[in-house]
């Protein structure tokens, strides 16, 4: 037996010495003798020599200890990541019915793209596409673009002709969208036709906001994408609306404002008010994003709870990896049918991989660095890393990008170089929660 590489041991300046590992999840308050002991990495003899039985039968149960002969953790994890990518149960699309958008976000990934629209010939290659997959359980369906509402005479048909198509399920079906084309129309539509979430992004004050996500024209959209919303939640009240909150350094401090507003104004429906973080994808966004790092990032939440008591889930959760770009059955469609892995793609000619109306895959290269290129499993720096059942490895786009066009995306996770204090965090809400209940 030997001590765990997925172990996590610090001296708290507030509790002491606390003790974490990623594999069990485990987490725990120890006394300096054991720190000691465990930070001088003992072998085999002298843990059975110097720790009691039942020190030793909690350490491993707690995967503190493990056996020294493998890591098969590690295999067990790519197994898994492997098999969720893999599967062939079901489908998922992330559908574009247009490239074209009515907003011009700086900051926005897709402001070369062509305005491209799906037609009716498109459609119909679509449905055939889909009808392929004989042996589906599930179907799931992302309306995407662009701005997807811009299309929804076209989402209106395709949706029409799945449901005439009684083999086909869906299983989850969901609209990202901007929000401002949400009209009382297209929601007692969606009443009907139901989603199972809709994610809509709101930046800030109405001020901020406005300067940020304006329209084409110029125009404002803040009080026009709220009015929407709430003409929504009252013909889909059982649809979860997801408001992302872009931020960089230049409105961070409006989050906890926008959250506690919006909570209160829709606090009987299914909304999460979440915040996000601008990525530094494009020349717009270098020259006016101020973008937070990871670090900025860990101490963003912290002071929100240290603040204003804000709530989430701060511990964390063990991560098999992968996105929908790393699976088999997962495809982004553009307008014109063209298929792509991923949604940063979307638009770019060089990352087609194939067409739905064509029954193979030309761009393989595309495909197999989706699908089987380097991940965390081929990466040294993440098989050695603590922290690695906790993380999903990044995201597989840039990885792609750092490893083909030499760019610098940092793919480590936001807990990374900053255990100690999250940790901390969490154990003060713990503490906190028990005392709470014996009061």
């Amino acid at each position: 037996m030997k001590y765990s590489k997925y172990n996590y041991i610090f001296k708290s300046t507030i509790y002491g010495f606390l003790l974490y590992n990623s594999e069990s999840n485990s987490f725990a308050e120890i006394d300096e003798t054991l720190y000691n002991f465990l930070q001088n990495n003992k072998d085999e003899d002298e843990i059975k020599n110097e720790l009691d039985i039942e020190t030793i039968n909690a350490l491993k149960n707690a995967r503190i200890l493990v056996d020294s002969r493998v890591d098969n953790y590690f295999y067990k994890k790519k197994l898994q990541y492997n098999m969720q990518n893999f599967n062939t149960n079901s489908l998922s699309l992330a559908i574009a019915p247009t490239t074209f958008c009515n907003f011009s976000c700086f900051y926005c990934f897709e402001e070369n793209r062509l305005p491209v629209f799906m037609n009716d010939n498109d459609i119909e290659n679509l449905i055939e596409f889909i009808k392929k997959y004989k042996n589906l359980d599930q179907l799931d369906i992302e309306w995407y673009g662009g701005e997807p509402l811009v299309a929804f005479e076209v989402i209106t048909k395709i949706i029409a002709k799945l449901e005439s198509e009684k083999s086909i399920k869906f299983r989850n079906h969901g609209i990202i969208s901007n929000g401002y084309l949400l009209t009382e129309e297209k929601s007692k539509y969606f009443s009907k036709h139901p989603l199972n979430n809709i994610q809509i992004t709101i930046d800030g004050s109405k001020e901020t906001h406005n300067n940020r996500r304006k329209l084409t024209s110029g125009g404002g959209t803040f009080d026009a994408i709220i009015n929407n919303i709430d003409v929504f939640l009252k013909y889909n009240e059982n649809t979860r609306v997801n408001i992302r909150v872009n931020l960089d350094h230049s409105n961070i401090n409006e989050f906890i404002v926008l959250y506690n507003e919006l909570k209160k104004r829709w606090e009987k429906y299914h909304v999460d008010v979440y915040p996000a973080f601008v990525e530094n994808y494009t020349d717009g966004c270098s020259s006016n994003c101020t973008v937070l790092d990871k670090n900025a990032i860990v101490d963003f939440y912290i002071n929100l709870h240290e603040k204003h008591n804000f709530q989430t889930n701060y511990y964390p959760i063990n991560r098999t990896g992968g996105c929908g770009a790393t699976r088999l059955n997962y495809y982004v469609v553009g307008p014109k049918g063209e298929l792509y892995k991923c949604w940063n793609d979307l638009g770019d000619k060089m990352k087609v991989i194939g067409s739905i109306s064509e029954n193979k895959i030309p761009n393989k290269d595309v495909l197999y660095q989706y699908l089987v290129g380097p991940t965390m499993f081929e990466d040294e720096k993440c098989k050695s890393c603590e922290i690695f059942p906790i993380c999903d490895g990044g995201c597989q786009w840039m990885r792609i990008q750092n490893l083909t066009k030499n760019k610098d995306f940092n793919l480590c996770s936001t807990r990374k170089n900053n255990m100690d204090k999250l940790l901390e965090l969490h154990y003060t809400i713990r503490l906190k929660n028990e005392a709470n209940k014996k009061q």
